[in-house]
């Protein structure tokens, strides 16, 4: 037998083909990666959300004037995200979350505001629209239409739902 020509040697594309299939391959292989990327970002806060709901109601006492320091330095579009957190909104103004929003939060120590932050660099807003809603009613039920602190509900019925 022939044992050397190209025909019989394992299915190894040559340099060439590989070049030239790598835009579309390397495009599908990002899209993959940025959906794997994704999937991992939310598995990662849902294993740490409970926690940081504890800790956020644990040092409510604490939180809720740092809150209200950091809710008054936004402007009103941040305001109106961290108030009324919803999904659509978030979704709308990608940029107010991660450049007033979650490093407002994050600057007085709110719990998961710096982690949520690090993982929407990594995979994007319109990826963690459900951690983004529940980690700002958290933030939000700290701050009152008026700024003063006395939210409707009392943390003694626990979060505010989703």
């Amino acid at each position: 037998g022939n044992q050397d020509s190209m025909s019989s040697a394992p299915a190894k594309p040559s340099a060439f083909a590989r070049a030239t299939s790598m835009g579309a391959a390397a495009a599908a292989k990002a899209a993959a990666a940025g959906q794997q990327a994704a999937v991992q970002a939310r598995a990662e806060w849902a294993k740490q959300e409970p926690a940081i709901r504890a800790e956020v109601q644990s040092r409510e006492a604490e939180m809720r004037p740092k809150v209200q320091a950091a809710y008054a330095q936004m402007d009103a579009a941040g305001q109106d995200l961290l108030k009324h957190p919803a999904a659509q909104k978030i979704k709308d103004n990608p940029e107010v979350i991660t450049m007033v929003v979650l490093p407002a939060l994050a600057s007085v120590g709110f719990p998961g505001a710096g982690t949520l932050n690090k993982l929407l660099k990594l995979v994007g807003v319109a990826e963690m629209l459900a951690p983004l809603v529940s980690l700002l009613a958290m933030g939000g039920a700290m701050v009152d239409d008026e700024g003063t602190g006395r939210a409707p509900h009392s943390s003694r019925t626990g979060a505010p739902p989703l």
